[in-house]
């Protein structure tokens, strides 16, 4: 790793004394070209020391154990003239399977579909086909006169009405006051609408039939657990944002993130559900044994 030392020695000096001017002098007068140092990154040392550190940390969370049988990890770090600088995978993709992890394996990505329905709606916005400010009862007309669960003083559960409406930005923010319906306040209600405690811990609809919208127009008749732009909690507000998108651009939310987001993006392989040839790549996830 001493070419790694040099270098970022040499990256300091340039940062104490003439910046970029002095680094680009240097490597002008031959000391490091451009071409140089993307072949130090080519270079074997470095990738055995890259090779160590994520073995060790892998170690570290019981990866190449029994600890956690299915998880793996796969490490990457950029392009440079079209091939990857440093490409491997380690671990699992299904232990119990005997399934080593692939550097085209698939991972589940759960909450991180968030940002990309996030990235919908700020499109959206964008071509002004809706705006942040609006409220959401717009596109979902159950929300126009939602409630909140409170405690009284005495420790009962009040149903009361909220303050002002829930706009788009709330639901970006997750300031809506809209949980996964698990809080002891609301659960038995939001358990009886198939949402909250009837979806794993509220969040898990994949086994469902239903378009997104009528799940998420059936939630804008139960109470939530704050008011609205009072408080950050973490719950439901991007599934509504899932039906935003339909009823503000005409497209099923797949369609419209198949066609707007991951294909002019290359990412052929995000999708909600995988096609038949894609599931042998699929890494299972791991189960804890402590």
């Amino acid at each position: 790793m001493e070419h790694l030392r040099q270098l970022e020695q040499l990256e300091r000096q340039a940062e104490l004394g003439g910046g970029e001017d002095r680094l680009k002098r240097q490597r002008d007068a031959g000391k490091l070209t451009a071409r140089e140092r993307i072949e130090l990154l080519f270079d074997p040392g470095t990738f055995e020391e890259i090779d160590k550190l994520v073995t060790h940390r892998c170690r570290d969370f019981g990866m190449d154990q029994t600890l956690i049988p299915g998880d793996g990890v796969v490490a990457g770090h950029g392009r440079v003239d079209g091939r990857p600088v440093y490409e491997k995978a380690f671990g699992w993709a299904d232990k119990e399977a005997g399934r080593k992890m692939t550097p085209d394996a698939l991972f589940r990505i759960a909450s991180q579909t968030k940002a990309i329905t996030s990235t919908a709606i700020l499109m959206l916005m964008e071509e002004g086909r809706l705006q942040l400010t609006e409220p959401v009862s717009k596109y979902l007309p159950t929300f126009a006169k939602t409630t909140v669960a409170v405690r009284g003083a005495n420790g009962a559960v009040e149903i009361v009405p909220a303050k002002r409406a829930i706009t788009i930005k709330d639901l970006l923010t997750h300031t809506a006051g809209i949980s996964y319906g698990t809080n002891a306040s609301v659960a038995s209600a939001y358990e009886a609408k198939g949402l909250g405690p009837a979806a794993g811990y509220g969040w898990y609809t994949a086994d469902k039939d239903e378009p997104v919208c009528e799940t998420m127009d059936r939630l804008g008749t139960l109470p939530f657990v704050a008011q609205p732009g009072e408080a950050w909690v973490y719950g439901y507000n991007t599934d509504i944002l899932g039906c935003v998108v339909e009823r503000a651009s005409g497209l099923a939310l797949d369609e419209f993130v198949r066609k707007r987001v991951t294909e002019p993006l290359g990412m052929k392989d995000t999708r909600f559900f995988l096609v038949p040839e894609q599931r042998a790549r699929l890494a299972e996830i791991g189960r804890a044994h402590v």
